[in-house]
Formats: C-alpha cells, sequence, structure tokens
C-alpha cells in the first residue's frame, strides 16, 4: 500500500513541478482514478468479504429455489443436484466491488455529467449494482452446472462468467443511469409547470 500511495504522491509532485497547478487540475481524475491500483488490506478484504458471499449465496440460492431448481444452501456452499460449489471471494468479493466501482466512475467520467448530486447516486448505486451482478454470475455457473456438470461449470463456463458479471453490471448501469435521466427530466417539468402555476395565480 506504501510503495503504490507514494509512486502516485510522485506522480502528482512530478506534474505539478512540470505543468504546474492548472495541469495537476487538468489531470485530477486520471491521478485519482489511479487510487484504485492501491491493494486493500488483508483484514478489511477479509471482514467485509464474508457477509457479502453469505448475502450473494443467500440470494442465489432462493432464486433458484423459487425457479423450481434443486438448489440448497449451506453458508457459502450452494448443492446444486449432485454438484457443491463453493462461492470464493473472487465471485463476491471486496475486489470485485471495488473493480465495478471503478468502472463505474469511469463510466460517470467519460459521460462528464455536471451534476454533482447525479454522480454521488450512480456511485452508491455501484454497490447494489455489483451485488446483483454477482447474484447472476452465481446464479449463472449453478445453471451451467445443473445443465452440464460440474466440469463445465468450473472450466471455460466460469472463465466466462467473469466477463458476463462486466458485461451485467454495465448494462444495469446503463439503465440505472436512463432512469435518472427521465426521473431528472420529469422532475425540471414538474417544477416548471408548479412554478408557472404560481406565477400565474400570484398575477394581478
Amino acid at each position: 500500500m506504501a510503495e503504490v500511495g507514494s509512486l502516485i504522491t510522485l506522480v502528482s509532485a512530478l506534474l505539478l513541478q512540470q505543468l504546474g497547478r492548472q495541469g495537476l487540475k487538468m489531470l485530477a481524475f486520471p491521478l485519482a482514478f489511479l487510487l484504485f491500483m492501491i491493494p486493500l488490506p488483508e483484514a478489511l478484504v477479509a471482514a467485509v468479504t464474508a457477509p457479502m458471499k453469505s448475502a450473494v449465496s443467500t440470494v442465489a440460492a432462493w432464486t433458484l429455489q423459487g425457479l423450481g431448481q434443486p438448489v440448497a444452501r449451506s453458508g457459502v456452499m450452494l448443492t446444486a443436484g449432485p454438484y457443491q460449489l463453493l462461492v470464493a471471494d473472487a465471485c463476491a468479493g471486496l475486489t470485485t466491488l471495488f473493480t465495478l466501482e471503478a468502472m463505474g466512475l469511469l463510466y460517470l467520467h467519460l459521460r462528464g455529467y455536471t451534476a454533482w448530486w447525479r454522480n454521488v447516486v450512480m456511485a452508491m448505486l455501484v454497490v447494489p449494482i455489483s451485488f446483483m451482478a454477482n447474484v447472476l454470475r452465481v446464479m449463472t455457473l449453478v445453471m451451467v452446472t445443473l445443465r452440464w456438470g460440474d466440469a463445465a461449470g468450473q472450466g471455460y463456463a466460469h472463465d466466462f462468467a467473469g466477463v458476463t458479471l462486466f458485461t451485467a453490471a454495465l448494462i444495469l448501469l446503463i439503465v440505472v443511469d436512463a432512469g435518472l435521466a427521465m426521473g431528472q427530466v420529469a422532475w425540471e417539468k414538474w417544477a416548471h409547470g408548479h412554478q408557472s402555476r404560481s406565477a400565474w395565480s400570484s398575477a394581478p
């Protein structure tokens, strides 16, 4: 952590020396984005990952059971028919959430929103979006294992599910973003109409 953190500090100092404050301000987002390179403390990862894995396992098992699939749960172990699947740290851990948060912030930066509240809301919504994407990933692996066996679930499908995790998260992020945009337009129309009615009623 100290090594990577000091590297970011060193780069910032060099940019300040060569480009001045204005140049440093222009490169503020890339520098802040480098913070995601800093490895998280193992104690923090262990403390946060355990309840996340348990929650993802519970929701995935309940959903699959509701769909009529032969799935049972014991802790973070899912029993799917004759197979047992362990929800590992990589499937529902803090590192995944950290990576998705980085992807969400990059998406917001590329969109270039000027409303600070929208950026804050979207950044906060990355957490439940990450959770849902992890649930979908676990459910996909369970269904693949039930359909084609344990070898398929732990082979190429397992790696492909990691890609679908980020794809699903990005799609959910875009859908939520579109919902916020529609809500903002509706709110502005309502506020404008309310202001117009108030001005009309107060006119002599």
